[in-house]
């Protein structure tokens, strides 16, 4: 079962944690993580195919949603896919 932890709100230029480590597999082991980004924008992850990864959200994305999914592989084939939402924060003035 995926289990991404990942902060609800993050702000700009700020590295940001994608944790899947608290995810199981109940009748074998996990053997890759895949972290991608399903919304519109253009974003790098580091790297994308660790249990723990991160990224930096640029400027250009304040006040925007970016939509992620975990996906997780156990040693039978067996696939589990998570998705989640996060707010780029807007600088406060």
């Amino acid at each position: 079962m995926t289990n991404a932890r990942v902060p609800l709100t993050v702000n700009p230029e700020v590295i940001t944690s994608l944790d899947a480590s608290l995810s199981t597999d109940s009748d074998g082991e996990i053997v890759s993580f895949l972290w991608d980004q399903t919304s519109k924008f253009e974003l790098t992850i580091n790297p994308p195919e660790n249990m723990i990864s991160n990224f930096t959200p640029s400027e250009v994305l304040e006040g925007e949603t970016l939509r992620l999914s975990l996906t997780i592989t156990d040693n039978e084939g067996g696939v589990d896919i998570s998705m989640v939402e996060l707010y780029i924060n807007e600088p406060l003035l």
